[in-house]
């Protein structure tokens, strides 16, 4: 985003669309034009042997930054893998019709009327593979409202445990999907939910009746892997489950106003699009989430109460961790010349944010100064 930054091309879009946007898309859109810039502050080491100095700027930790967003993804997945049980995981994703996601842009709430269908789903699909047999399952599901072209696209990724815990707190392996169920379950369930949503309307009976016939084998649900292991499972949640709407090593080129950033086929075979770059940046913000929009759930056992409630059980799979506190400052680089840990200079508190940048305030400002004369 460093080019946008130097052409003041996110600036320009600001002023042009400030009108039009939310407030939390001016918000984000007003963190990444301070990514890494000076005047947010910065921390400053040493190196003891050669003198070395090093300055590293804070970034705007907006998920919508592709520099920022993959680093937050990574921290995030570490925090949640703690949670998780020592058990297999199957990826899932469920899809929507392309039909629905237009009314979906426009009231974000029935998302979250389809996310709410999801652990029912599972454990319905799960009690008739068992014969009856009800088991509680832990789920933790992203949503995610953009394609590989930046479209506005809904689906849910989740990594769902393979099997669960009965009525007698037993554990019990499920290793086999069904998926043939799962696709007409999850079509009965998301849809009636959301005509239920929906303002009741001869238009909208007849809509959703509509995607029923549409799709006579159920909604597209499909597996990509089971994971096994915890690193593996790491490393899926930070791939798959959440990350940034782009990446930035995807941003192949910035010139004369156009975007090139690569996408993948179904065969993964990688193909460019090119966009001019208002067409871009409002193909990025609109996948900002309005306040309070739960990006990810997290249900059944792993939901907060049911993991109290559960806690003697979950012990059994977990493994004893130790937690790393987040700090302020940033852990100590290593010298490229001497190979030996920088040493802790200062903190420079953040100044005023240049005018051209629009902005009067940021978020740590207070808390950053607060640190800075304490050090002194």
């Amino acid at each position: 985003m460093k080019s946008f930054l130097e052409d003041n091309v996110l600036v320009d879009f600001l002023k042009a669309n400030k009108a039009s946007l939310s407030e939390d898309q001016r918000n984000a859109i007003q963190a990444m034009l301070l990514c890494h810039d000076p005047s947010r502050g910065y921390v400053s080491f040493i190196c003891p042997k050669c003198g070395e100095v090093k300055t590293i700027h804070h970034s705007c930790n907006s998920r919508l930054c592709p520099s920022c967003g993959r680093r937050l993804t990574e921290d995030w997945a570490k925090r949640i893998s703690r949670h998780l049980l020592r058990v297999p995981h199957r990826h899932v994703v469920f899809t929507l019709p392309n039909e629905i996601w237009p009314l979906m842009k426009a009231n974000r709430n029935l998302i979250q009327v389809a996310a709410q269908q999801i652990l029912k789903v599972i454990e319905n699909v799960f009690q008739h593979y068992l014969h009856g047999i009800k088991l509680k399952v832990g789920i933790t599901c992203a949503l995610h409202t953009f394609g590989e072209d930046l479209k506005f696209n809904v689906h849910f990724h989740c990594m769902v445990t393979c099997g669960g815990i009965n009525d007698d707190d037993d554990w019990i392996n499920v290793n086999f999907f069904p998926y043939a169920a799962l696709r007409k379950v999850w079509q009965y369930h998301v849809l009636t939910a959301i005509k239920k949503a929906l303002p009741q309307t001869p238009e909208n009976d007849i809509f959703i009746d509509k995607m029923f016939k549409d799709h006579p084998h159920g909604l597209y649900v499909y597996a990509k892997d089971t994971v096994n292991n915890s690193r593996g499972l790491l490393e899926y949640i930070a791939r798959y489950v959440r990350h940034p709407a782009i990446a930035q090593s995807r941003i192949r080129s910035f010139e004369n106003g156009i975007v090139t950033f690569v996408c993948k086929d179904d065969e993964k075979k990688e193909y460019p699009v090119s966009m001019d770059v208002q067409s871009f940046l409002s193909a990025l913000v609109q996948h900002i989430p309005p306040k309070g929009c739960q990006l990810v759930k997290h249900v059944g056992i792993y939901a907060n109460k049911s993991r109290q409630l559960y806690s003697s059980v979950i012990s059994k799979f977990q493994k004893a961790r130790k937690l790393v506190q987040k700090k302020l400052i940033p852990r100590s680089p290593t010298c490229q010349k001497c190979l030996v840990k920088m040493e802790f200079v200062a903190i420079t508190a953040p100044s005023d944010p240049p005018h051209h940048l629009l902005l009067s305030n940021y978020e740590n400002q207070t808390t950053l100064r607060l640190v800075a004369n304490l050090r002194r």
